[in-house]
């Protein structure tokens, strides 16, 4: 993995032996790339797979209640110290790789630093929201589209 780290190492913090916010969340993001990754042989990160939207998979998918993914998802978003962030995340993947869901790990690598600044971690929220929310609302609207059609074709 340590191929996989690029941000650069603060000499400063280095020698007191601490570590930069960049550094932390590259860190957790490659461990939890690591744990979706595991046993896997197609890649679990793709660039274009914001987490809301993966995680609006996973409510999708049947494998789990909707109500249940819905709360994990909750719990993950309201949180307000990164390490909590973090122990919820690795539950939401571990479900994720499950399903075979990709996601955008260096989106989340950006979701983990922005967790350990307060106003960043409210856009964060409404971006992670968003994305989770929007798929969710498209999605009933194709189904509204398709249980109000009942396979008729529309009028013109």
């Amino acid at each position: 993995m340590w191929r996989f780290y690029t941000c650069p190492v603060d000499d400063q913090l280095a020698q007191r032996g601490q570590w930069s916010v960049e550094q932390r969340a590259e860190h957790a993001a490659l461990a939890l790339y690591g744990l979706h990754q595991q046993s896997k042989s197609i890649s679990m990160h793709h660039p274009k797979v914001p987490l809301g939207k993966a995680l609006h998979r996973l409510r999708t998918s049947e494998r789990f209640s909707a109500q249940a993914v819905d709360a994990r998802v909750n719990a993950a978003a309201t949180s307000t110290r990164p390490a909590a962030l973090l122990m919820r995340l690795r539950g939401l993947v571990d479900q994720l790789r499950v399903i075979n869901q990709p996601v955008d790990y260096d989106g989340l690598m950006r979701l983990v630093q922005d967790w350990h600044y307060e106003d960043r971690r409210r856009s964060a929220r409404r971006r992670w929201a968003v994305e989770y929310q929007v798929w969710a609302q498209q999605d009933d609207a194709r189904a509204n589209g398709a249980a109000s059609n009942d396979g008729a074709p529309t009028p013109s």
